[in-house]
């Protein structure tokens, strides 16, 4: 399927997919933060994406990754950006198992890709901190505050979570979007990353025309 084109976002049709309200009405919402949150979340806010693509620019830095973003890029075909990305990536065991583990028994082609990432060490297995018993998300959000490091997820109830706990944290657009701004991949590029996450139904619409605005 041909992905959407976002150079006009604020167009009423968008590629061969049909028009942009239709896309907006059947698509989730896989980022809405809370209020109190959006200025600590890498989300479409300018602040925020300054600072990130700041961060990200000036720091190799670590980041915990959760399941919910590692299937985003992996299944958008747009996993290469964590090895470019200059960052150390971790997570726990039950994302691996979770996402290569369960998903090579399904035949799930991201699985593959994800397999990759762990035996190329782009992503390793942290150590087990003591946290056995609890659900993986919580697992993820401790790790993160163990490593004192971001945390990058694609799932809003994960995010809002770390803030909670005072964690830095960022969704799998944000990241893109830090990428970019680092110099690893163009604006025309981004623009294809976006088109992608929104064809998996792995970002919002509207999420995504904000991310435009920034780089228009």
């Amino acid at each position: 399927m041909s992905p959407p084109s976002l150079k006009k976002p604020m167009q009423p049709n968008c590629g061969r997919g049909g028009e942009l309200k239709q896309r907006q009405d059947r698509q989730a919402q896989c980022l809405t933060p809370a209020p109190s949150a959006e200025k600590r979340l890498a989300i479409p806010h300018p602040a925020s994406l300054l600072f990130f693509a700041h961060y990200m620019l000036h720091m190799r830095m670590e980041c915990v990754i959760d399941s919910s973003s590692l299937v985003s890029l992996c299944r958008c075909g747009l996993e290469e950006f964590l090895a470019k990305s200059g960052c150390k990536f971790f997570t726990v065991k039950e994302v691996f198992d979770e996402v290569v583990e369960d998903g090579l028994s399904k035949g799930l082609l991201d699985a593959a890709a994800a397999k990759k990432l762990f035996a190329d060490e782009v992503i390793d297995i942290a150590e087990d901190f003591g946290y056995r018993g609890k659900p993986v998300d919580e697992k993820v959000v401790e790790l993160a505050k163990k490593r004192g490091s971001m945390l990058m997820a694609n799932d809003a109830k994960v995010l809002r979570r770390a803030v909670a706990e005072g964690l830095e944290a960022m969704n799998t657009a944000g990241f893109l979007f830090a990428v970019m701004r680092k110099g690893g991949m163009s604006k025309e590029k981004f623009k294809e990353c976006l088109d992608r996450l929104l064809e998996k139904n792995r970002l919002s619409l509207k999420n995504a025309e904000k991310y435009l605005k920034e780089v228009s």
